[in-house]
């Protein structure tokens, strides 16, 4: 009797362990970011917490993490990391997305999958893993709730419990949901459930994240069946030679014809576009979004017939070779123009953030073409080149946390001014904490090296009155530890050891409502 209830046993203790490891996170997460956005190192925090989460219940459960998916852990960490040391809006977005990309890439491949087994089609699988969830934790719910046995001879009073219990979730929902649609029906709720909106939202959030955790770990947990295989067949190939030839060989044609012109008029100087009628700027914004449209779909033609080519023992047939590597070669020289025209038109109109990303994913492209230029001549197997481009987005997100973009926007402006006398103070203003070490050199800049001294000089002591103004609230301000950010902390550090020279600018304001704008006509964009 004792050996058929251990499994049971077993079972129910497991669920249990998971459920309750899974309301602590809950719990935590309503406490780390209800009302404390953006997150400081409070996600760094979390991050951490899941994985000891997750490494507990796997030691409690004695299974044992495959060894393959643990250096991933690493680029988890850093990445959650620089959410508390950056404070660029967009780059700790792509930190949370990556954070959140590669926590459910552990729970693919931490007890079942290879991650050097997957497909490209695999890591886009990876962004619908979620909806697995759903099941596995009504699974777990179902398993729990058969409370030791206890209603095993009673098996309709036993489905109207778990029916019951799964229901309460969607009950809470439809009530709250309801309860904000209809003034009288939340009439009647309030008067039955004395409980104000906000701790209503906050159970709420709770118990979401709770579910959440509980299906991941009931996901991760569960008996592993269907696993991604490396022995899975080879597809068959549907281009012969002759028809991968044409295909390249006739975009190959027109690239060539593109890049004769680019090296005419592009590269041979500013003389050759004037006689056009363009500007060298006018032409250096121009089309740069086209080429990467042109670049990208290159890539997925390479890419689809280098799969779909017929293959000679295992190798590409010498014509495809040739086509492939000559195509590839082609849109590189087409990033380079592409590369180059974003730099004369930065040249001419600053840095922002949209052209250094705009720049970096340029960069990032020509590795992506150099990989498959190497996988159409090693003979590279699908996953290997699949595990090679994830490891190469990694590597470009790291080194935008590096470069750390608002910082280098801000010192190349600077430095533009130095040679022109022109600066978007105002686009300046707008970044973040980031870039402060650099913007607050604007306090100092000489207005005789401008065109227009007087017109730059108002624009300069209304940056310094915003400044001063955003510093003294700060001061005043009690920081929550969750929001706590490195760059932050620098930026009011700094703030604070300048007040007593923003000080005397506090209450500046412009002569008149005109008086900037010549200043800004000329530094118009």
């Amino acid at each position: 009797m004792s050996e058929q209830n251990h499994p049971h046993q077993s079972m129910l203790n497991k669920n249990v362990a998971i459920v309750g490891a899974s309301s602590v996170l809950g719990i935590l997460f309503d406490y780390f970011f209800y009302n404390k956005l953006p997150p400081g190192i409070s996600f760094s925090l979390y991050v951490l917490l899941i994985l000891s989460g997750l490494f507990i219940l796997s030691r409690n459960f004695k299974e044992r993490p495959n060894k393959d998916a643990l250096w991933l852990v690493l680029p988890l960490l850093f990445f959650s990391l620089m959410v508390s040391v950056r404070a660029s809006y967009f780059l700790a977005f792509l930190n949370i997305v990556m954070s959140g990309f590669i926590l459910l890439m552990i729970a693919r491949t931490v007890f079942r999958d290879k991650i050097k087994d997957f497909l490209i089609k695999d890591y886009f699988k990876i962004f619908i893993l979620p909806l697995l969830f759903i099941p596995a934790f009504l699974r777990t719910v179902s398993q729990l709730i058969e409370l030791r046995g206890a209603f095993k001879d009673h098996q309709t009073l036993r489905q109207i419990i778990r029916g019951a219990l799964l229901a309460i979730p969607a009950l809470f929902i439809f009530t709250i949901l309801f309860s904000s649609a209809d003034l009288v029906f939340q009439k009647y709720i309030s008067g039955l459930i004395k409980i104000d909106q906000e701790t209503m939202v906050r159970a709420l959030l709770i118990i979401f994240a709770s579910f959440v955790f509980i299906g991941a770990f009931g996901y991760i947990f569960q008996k592993r069946e269907e696993n991604i295989s490396n022995d899975r067949p080879e597809r068959k190939a549907s281009l012969g030679v002759i028809e991968t030839s044409v295909l390249l060989g006739l975009i190959n044609l027109l690239f060539f014809v593109f890049i004769a012109i680019q090296f005419t008029y592009f590269f041979g100087g500013e003389s050759n576009i004037k006689d056009l009628g363009f500007t060298y700027s006018e032409y250096a914004r121009k089309g740069f979004f086209e080429l990467i449209v042109v670049a990208i779909i290159s890539f997925l033609i390479v890419w689809a017939a280098e799969k779909d080519a017929e293959k000679q023992r295992e190798e590409h047939a010498l014509p495809f070779k040739i086509f492939g590597a000559l195509l590839i070669i082609q849109v590189l020289f087409i990033i380079i123009s592409a590369f180059k025209r974003l730099w004369l038109y930065e040249e001419a109109y600053g840095f922002t953030a949209a052209r250094l990303y705009g720049h970096t994913f340029v960069i990032w492209l020509s590795a992506a073409f150099l990989l498959i230029f190497y996988k159409i001549f090693a003979a590279q197997k699908e996953n290997s080149f699949a595990f090679n481009i994830f490891i190469s987005v990694i590597l470009f997100l790291a080194a935008l946390n590096i470069l750390n973009p608002e910082a280098f926007i801000a010192r190349q402006n600077l430095e533009r001014f130095d040679r022109t006398g022109l600066l978007d103070i105002w686009y300046l203003r707008q970044l973040s904490d980031d870039a402060l070490l650099e913007t607050i050199k604007i306090i100092n800049l000489d207005p005789l090296k401008t065109k227009a001294p007087e017109s730059f000089d108002q624009l300069k002591k209304s940056y310094v009155r915003d400044l001063y103004w955003e510093a003294d609230n700060r001061l005043k301000q009690k920081d929550q530890w969750q929001k706590i950010n490195l760059s932050g902390w620098r930026a009011k550090k700094l703030l604070q050891s300048k007040i007593k020279e923003l000080e005397q600018f506090k209450d500046y304001s412009l002569p008149n409502d005109d008086g900037p704008l010549e200043y800004l006509k000329l530094n118009s964009h």
